[in-house]
This record gives C-alpha cells, structure tokens and sequence, in this order.
C-alpha cells in the first residue's frame, strides 16, 4: 500500500507540472492518461483485495480439512447440515458433528486472479495409515509439505498457514500459527509491465522582440533567444504484466446428497472425504415374530443398525409379566409370564452411549405357545386354535385353527397357479396371491386367508401331520380315543372336531388338486372344481 500512496503524489505532481506548461491542444491526451493511470491504480488495489480474500479462504479450508481429517481417524459423524445462505441463495453448509466442533465450508469458487504460481494444499495418505500436508505449484506434482526439521506435516496435529509475503512478493507457509514464516521460493506477483512511451517534444518557443537602436554608426546587439517550450504530455502507461493462473482455495466442493455420508473434494479434484452421517441407534432383527413357552424365555440375536449400539434395551409399556432385557453381546432376553398366552407387541427401546432413548420403529411380536401338542393357542386374548405339531426345538410347529368349512379349490381348473410345494403350505399361499391377488378365484386360499395374518392353506405333509396328531398315528386304522381326545380340546374352545372326510391341500396336482382322505389317511388328486373340507393353519 505504501507503493501505491507515492504512485498517487507521484501522478499528482506530475500532472500539475504539465498543466503549468502545456498547450491547449494537448490538454485531452493529457486527461486520457490520467484516466489510464487511474484505472490501473483501481485494479491493482481491486487485486489486492483479492488476494487478501484468497488467503483468507484457503488458511479457513485448511482449518476445516484438518477437522474432517481429525473426525475420520476418530469415526465421528455428522449429526446436522444446516445450509448457509445469502442473499436467499445457498452458498455453502455448516456441518455439525457429534464428537468435534462444528465447521463451515463454502461453495467451491474460481479464486482471485493472482499472478505468478499460487500454491494447491492438499493431503495424502502416507504408508503409516496417516494424512499428512501436500503442496502442489502449477503443473508440478504434489510434495510433502515440511516443517523446519525436514519432516513430513500430519493433517491432525498442524494447520499451515500461507501468505503472500508484501516485500518479497515469496509465497511463505507457517505452521506455528504466523508466528515464523518460511519462504516457498515462488514468486506470488508477475513481471511488472513496461514503461509506457516518452511525451513528443514540446514546440519551439516564440521569437524575441528586436533589440533598442544603438548609437550612430553601430549595430545593435542581437535579441535574447525565447524561452523554450513546455515538455510534452506524459505518455500512457505500458500495460500490466501478464496475470498467473486463478487463484483456488483447497476445497473444491460439497456433496451432501448420499443420505448416509457427506462427500467433500479438494482442490485437485481427485481426493475425496467422506464422513458418515449420524443415524439414532437402530438394531435389526432377522424376522419380526419370536416364540416364547409361558413362563421362558427366549434369545433373540440382533444386528447393528444405526451408527451406534444400544447401551440398554427395554419394553416399552410391555403386557404384565412380559420382560424384555439386552444380554452381553448383541442379543435380547425376552420372558413371559406362567400364564402368557397368544401373541404380544413389544415396542422396543433403546439407550445410546450419552443416554438419549431412542424408539426402535419395528415392532416385535412374541408368541407365547406350550411345548405340547393340545396346547390352546390364543390370539389378542381369543383362543383361535390348537398346537398339533410341535418340532424338536420345542418353541417351533403349527397350529390348526378350530374352525372349517367346505369350498371348491377354485373357480376354474385354468389358469394354474404354480403352487406345487408339498411341504410348504405357505409358499403355495404366495404363488396363489402372486397370480390372484384378491384370491376371488381361489376359494380355498381365501377361506385361510381370511383368518388373519399367517393363515394358510397347509401343504399336503403339513396335512398328514395333523392327522396324526388327531388319530394318534399314521395308521390307517381309526383311534376313536385319540380322535375324541383332540376334538375335544378344538371344542372346548368352541371349535368344530375334525371328521374322518377330505381335506384340501394347497398343492396343485395337473389341473386338479391334492387333498387328503381322514378316513385311512391317503391322498389323492381331485378336480379343483370339487368341494372338500377345509382347516387353515399357523405355523410358529
């Protein structure tokens, strides 16, 4: 600025010497070059102002990547984007973090127009696993940056500064905070631009007055030559050197559209950041629906779900007697009561490592079932059914509910529907919704169905086995005790009894269907367009 004050008294007193002097006729070009001086004066310090606001912008992004740095070495997360706006335009985003200080980065923008080489700060990661300082000038490729020792810079422990030094015109980095700068040895400024051309020579000044008479007979002296004329106007000023490439700041852009982290890229263009997003604690379960005996209890495994695990797990307002605790590991204990029957939701919560609750948004649904086969199995307090089948974990089998009725299979043989499964009742159920969703033209599947949420029309093994469990074996032969032993707990809860007629299967046999005969426990194929017994089933 200095330079630029004695350039001003310089212009001053330049141009009141040439008006003191100068001819009419040359006033205009004289205030052209005025004008010219001016507007070269205005732009140097315009670029001044930009180069301070440059400066400014890389040592705040140098600040900024060497939190982002300091966040991914220590896994922290983002927990809010606020966006930055101006004017009612985004110009950038503050980024808040659950561990770290919050930051804010603006747009990437085309820097000032600095000339000679303007420095590139970025990072790299080094053999050790760490980040460390780079500094790129022009095309060259990207060095180390290193302190006074010699030695490589961590991105974590330092933050370079860099400045435009005003005498040398060096560009210099600290990194103690600006308290000792070293010169980078490149030139900040351009060449500065020639001198402009030399005024045209004043004109030749008038003649002077002749000279008095002299005495008689001598001649008189000759007259004083006349004052010469004023200098020439002042030429205009030679052009400004050639300006360097645009300056940059070391951040290059912002992207905040992945809904799981947000991406920052450097100046170079190549090196990314990323820094997660922080979710609320989430668990995932691998299904929705657990069994539980009365009075157990039950471990259910969970995964990891959200950025945090949960500290502890509990039952929100859970059903008297009902308990739900986290276990070491990623599991939970849930128990029943002694007298726990049918089916209970339990809305889960869960305590994150700074003791925020969180509500898990999937709601587990527990059924408490006996072990044995008899066992009345209640639905929202409603006793719908009976355990027939129970498996060797003693906490998995099926169902049958205490209701039938007679239907056709369909109301067509055609189209077929694909439900060939034998053992599976229920993958046969979602072949049947898959080519009939109303199942309007599939009576049988519809009956089922219509009993809530999990009915379906059993398999044909699915089939047989409540047929043992109602006859007491396999045998063809009838167990008339057996058979009014079962019935018996299906109508102590306002059931129907099973008879020894046919029941349908859900699996397609050609264009009829398998059904299977309770009076000597065959099966066989029969038009879909025959009526036959019906007895929707639950596996648990």
């Amino acid at each position: 600025m200095k330079h630029l004050l004695k350039l001003k008294f310089v212009v001053i007193m330049s141009i009141s010497l040439l008006l003191s002097g100068c001819y009419g006729d040359d006033i205009d070009a004289l205030k052209d070059d005025i004008s010219s001086i001016k507007e070269n004066q205005a732009a140097i310090e315009s670029r001044l102002v930009l180069i301070e606001e440059w400066q400014k912008s890389l040592n705040t992004d140098i600040t900024n990547i060497r939190s982002l740095i300091t966040a991914m070495e220590n896994s922290d997360f983002i927990t809010s984007i606020t966006p930055v706006m101006d004017g009612g335009k985004e110009i950038g985003y503050t980024l808040t973090f659950k561990s770290g200080s919050p930051i804010t980065i603006l747009h990437g923008k085309e820097g000032a127009t600095v000339e000679g080489l303007t420095p590139v700060v970025g990072i790299k990661q080094d053999s050790d696993g760490y980040y460390y300082w780079t500094v790129r000038y022009g095309d060259a490729d990207p060095d180390w940056m290193l302190d006074g020792g010699g030695k490589k810079i961590r991105t974590t422990l330092d933050s370079p500064e860099v400045r435009i030094n005003p005498t040398t015109n060096f560009w210099e980095i600290s990194i103690d905070g600006g308290v000792t700068w070293s010169s980078t040895g490149v030139k900040a400024t351009g060449p500065q631009g020639e001198n402009g051309t030399n005024g045209t020579n004043g004109k030749d000044g008038a003649t002077g007055p002749a000279g008095t008479t002299g005495p008689a007979g001598q001649t008189g002296a000759t007259g004083t030559p006349g004052a010469t004329g004023p200098q020439g106007p002042q030429g205009p000023a030679g052009p400004t050197g050639a300006p360097g490439a645009a300056g940059s700041s070391a951040i290059n852009n912002i992207d905040t559209s992945n809904p799981d982290y947000v991406e920052i890229t450097l100046a170079d263009g190549v090196t990314k950041i990323q820094i997660p997003i922080y979710k609320s604690v989430q668990i995932a379960f691998t299904s929705s629906t657990f069994t539980v005996t009365p009075g157990g209890s039950t471990s259910i495994p969970y995964t990891i779900a959200g950025s945090d695990a949960p500290n502890k797990i509990m039952a929100l307002n859970p059903p008297a007697g009902w308990n739900v605790e986290k276990e070491t590991g990623n599991s939970i204990k849930v128990t029943s009561p002694s007298n726990g029957q049918g089916q209970v939701e339990l809305t889960l919560l869960l305590w994150d490592a700074d003791n925020n609750v969180w509500q898990h948004n999937t709601n587990l649904k527990i059924t408490a079932v006996s072990n044995t086969v008899g066992s009345t199995y209640w639905d929202n307090g409603v006793a719908v059914g009976i355990v027939y089948r129970v498996q060797t974990s003693s906490l998995h089998g099926l169902i049958v509910h205490k209701d039938e009725m007679s239907t056709k299979w369909a109301t067509a043989e055609t189209p077929l529907i694909g439900a060939s499964d034998a053992n599976d009742g229920m993958e046969n159920m979602k072949k049947a919704k898959d080519a009939d969703p109303t199942l309007n033209f599939n009576p049988a599947f519809n009956v089922c169905d219509a009993k809530g949420s999990g009915w379906y029309l059993p398999a044909r093994i699915e089939l047989q086995a409540l047929y043992v469990a109602w006859n007491g074996s396999n045998s063809s032969t009838a167990n008339t005790t057996s058979q009014n032993t079962f019935n018996g707990y299906l109508t102590a809860i306002s059931g129907t009894g099973i008879t020894a007629d046919s029941y349908w299967t859900s699996r397609e046999s050609g264009q009829g269907a398998d059904r299977v005969i309770f009076s000597n426990n065959t099966w066989s194929s029969l038009s879909k367009l025959g009526t036959c017994r019906i007895r929707a089933v639950l596996a648990f």
